[in-house]
């Protein structure tokens, strides 16, 4: 059996990369060959004209010497693809490309992340598999990022979701808004950097750079005045160190130690080793579940879904901090008390691909 397998994989972005890694991984050795699908959304694709060419050419000579740590940054990630991804496919750049293309996978899985999220692909319907072939559409985990959706992404829900062999999203409120649209309820199942175990995700962590005995480690995707709060007040009641990662790469207000370079491998060790994590990501409250640290939820601005639907899986959606308090240590949420309720939905996600790549009758 062949799989073909769209997802966000390209973009610098550390759970983007590590939710590609993972669903590929459990894909590849539950089920046979898993060829990642080398697709370029329709707003990153560059004309390639020779004035173009030179353009690009020289504004990454520009930002080689103007940001070096970005450039670093970078090397990082290609380095972490390099090494755990599996097969990928040639490349296809925008809709009519992968239309023309694509026909040899027995099944295809698109998703996770925010794939349905037009907004972020220049309304790339590839991602919602609407070139025709022979393969079975399955999806895994999409997500709109939001609760509210656009009416590109209505008709897309209407025009291509009803082709799907099988549906399924991470947030309750894309179940909602894709029954709204074509009547069916789709399954919930978890982020697939979950179906991965963490002796695996131990494989990967980088232990090259030294790090405190005791720290904090903050995990931000946006500027935060209650993320700021939490930080400051924690760091003096604990007295630790605070190392500082922003996803946004937006650093100036939170103190700390700044790692402004840091990849997945780098990513994966700190929250692997301290002893509180601090975030307003995902995908920080994911590992931090993983590997079952003591760590606080922050509100993001805009987009919670995701992090709400978490919560609400271990029983702490109360615990997701939304204003500025002036105590936070009942917020804390205790990740080895609470991962093991996540091991039935773990189970169940596993089940869903099972069911869908193998074929509902086996």
């Amino acid at each position: 059996m062949k799989i073909g397998m769209m997802t966000f994989h390209k973009a610098d972005n550390l759970g983007a990369v590590l939710q590609a890694s993972a669903l590929q991984k459990h894909l590849t050795d539950f089920f046979g060959e898993c060829e990642m699908i080398d697709y370029i959304p329709n707003n990153q694709v560059v004309n390639q004209s020779i004035f173009r060419k030179v353009l690009h050419y020289c504004k990454n000579v520009i930002l080689f010497w103007v940001s070096v740590p970005e450039y670093i940054r970078h090397r990082k990630f290609e380095a972490y693809r390099d090494q755990y991804y599996g097969k990928l496919s040639e490349t296809y750049s925008g809709d009519q490309a992968i239309e023309r293309q694509c026909d040899r996978y027995d099944v295809i899985v698109s998703g996770s992340d925010q794939i349905f999220n037009t907004t972020l692909t220049g309304n790339s319907k590839a991602f919602y598999l609407h070139f025709e072939n022979k393969a079975r559409k399955v999806s895994y985990a999409s997500s709109f990022g939001r609760k509210n959706i656009s009416l590109d992404e209505k008709e897309n829900i209407r025009k291509y979701l009803t082709l799907f062999s099988d549906v399924s999203v991470r947030e309750a409120s894309a179940r909602e808004l894709i029954f709204q649209e074509i009547g069916v309820m789709p399954d919930l199942v978890l982020d697939p950097v979950f179906l991965l175990d963490r002796c695996e995700w131990d494989t990967r962590c980088k232990h090259l750079k030294r790090l405190p005995k005791k720290y904090i480690f903050v995990y931000s995707m946006e500027q935060s005045e209650v993320l700021n709060n939490v930080v400051q007040q924690i760091a003096c009641e604990e007295r630790m160190d605070v190392i500082v990662v922003c996803g946004g790469r937006k650093t100036r207000n939170i103190k700390g130690k700044k790692d402004t370079t840091c990849g997945p491998t780098e990513f994966l060790r700190y929250i692997k080793n301290a002893d509180v994590v601090i975030t307003n990501s995902f995908h920080g409250c994911a590992f931090s579940l993983i590997y079952e640290k003591n760590f606080y939820c922050i509100a993001h601005s805009s987009r919670n879904a995701r992090l709400e639907n978490l919560l609400q899986l271990i029983n702490k959606e109360k615990a997701l901090i939304i204003t500025k308090i002036d105590n936070y240590k009942s917020y804390m949420i205790d990740g080895k008390q609470s991962f093991p309720k996540l091991n039935k939905y773990i189970e169940s996600s596993k089940q869903y691909l099972k069911r869908c790549i193998l074929g509902k009758d086996k």
